[in-house]
C-alpha cells in the first residue's frame, strides 16, 4: 500500500517530526517486475496493478530452446575438431538437459521452506556455460590420439558426459537442500545418461569427475623468467579435489 500511495501521491507521510509532513518524490519513473505468484510468493494488490502497464513473458518453446543452446554445442563441437563420436553426443546434450530441467521444475515445487527451489532459463545457460568453456585440449582429436581424461573416463565421448554430468550437479543438485534431493536428481542425471548412452558410457560415468580452472601452472617467459600468465584458466577435470 505504501507503493501504490507513492505512485498515486508522489510521495509519502513522514514518520518523524513533525509527524504527518508529506514527502515528495519528484522525476522518478517506476518500472516494477515479479515472478508469478505461487510456491511462497505473493500476489500484489490490483489497486497497485492498475498503475503499471502489464507484460507477460512466457518461457521460450521448447524447439526455440533446442535451437538457442543447439546452436551453442554445435559451435563449440564441430566436426572437423572433434571426433564423430563425441559430435553425436554433444547434439543429444541439449534435449537432455531439458528433459532434466522439466522434470526438476515438475517435481522440486517451491515451498516456504525451500522457497529458491526455482529452476528457470537461467539454469540452462549455467549447464552449457561450463560445457563451451571446458578446454579442448584434454579431448581434442589430435591424430586419432585423445588426451587424459581421468577416473574410469577412456574416451572423449565419455569424457563430455562427464562433463554435462558434473555441469548438472552444479547448477540443479547443489541448490537442493535435503540428502533425499539430492539423490533423486542425482539418480535422474545417470538414468538420462544411460538411457541416452548406453552401459559402457554409464559405466565411465557412474564415478564422478570434478572440473576446475587453476590446476595449470604460471605461464613463465623461458628468457626472462618473468610470470607471462600467473592464473592461467582452464577449465579441465580432476579427480579429486
Amino acid at each position: 500500500e505504501i507503493v501504490r500511495q507513492l505512485l498515486e501521491m508522489g510521495g509519502m507521510y513522514a514518520l518523524e517530526k513533525p509527524i504527518g509532513d508529506m514527502k515528495f518524490v519528484v522525476d522518478v519513473q517506476y518500472i516494477a517486475a515479479m515472478n508469478t505468484p505461487g510456491g511462497g510468493k505473493n500476489d500484489i494488490p490490483n489497486r497497485l496493478k492498475r498503475h503499471f502497464c502489464i507484460f507477460f513473458t512466457p518461457l521460450p518453446a521448447v524447439a526455440a530452446i533446442n535451437n538457442i543452446f543447439g546452436a551453442l554445442v554445435k559451435g563449440r563441437f564441430d566436426a572437423e575438431t572433434f571426433d564423430e563420436s563425441t559430435v553425436e553426443s554433444a547434439e543429444k546434450l541439449v534435449p537432455m538437459t531439458v528433459t532434466l530441467w522439466n522434470k526438476v521444475q515438475a517435481k522440486m515445487l517451491p515451498t516456504p521452506a525451500k522457497f529458491h527451489y526455482l529452476f528457470n532459463m537461467r539454469e540452462l545457460s549455467r549447464v552449457f556455460q561450463g560445457v563451451v568453456l571446458c578446454s579442448r585440449d584434454r579431448f581434442w582429436k589430435r591424430d586419432g590420439e585423445p588426451g587424459s581424461f581421468g577416473g574410469k573416463v577412456d574416451t572423449p565421448q565419455g569424457y563430455l558426459v562427464s562433463l554435462w554430468r558434473h555441469e548438472c550437479e552444479r547448477v540443479f543438485c547443489d541448490k537442493l537442500t535435503t540428502d533425499q534431493d539430492k539423490t533423486w536428481a542425482l539418480d535422474l542425471i545417470l538414468s538420462l545418461v544411460k538411457e541416452n548412452f548406453g552401459e559402457d558410457v554409464y559405466k565411465q560415468t557412474a564415478e564422478p569427475l570434478f572440473f576446475v580452472d587453476y590446476l595449470r601452472e604460471p605461464v613463465m617467459d623461458e628468457d626472462t623468467g618473468e610470470v607471462i600468465e600467473a592464473n592461467p584458466s582452464f577449465y579441465e577435470s580432476v579427480e579429486d579435489i
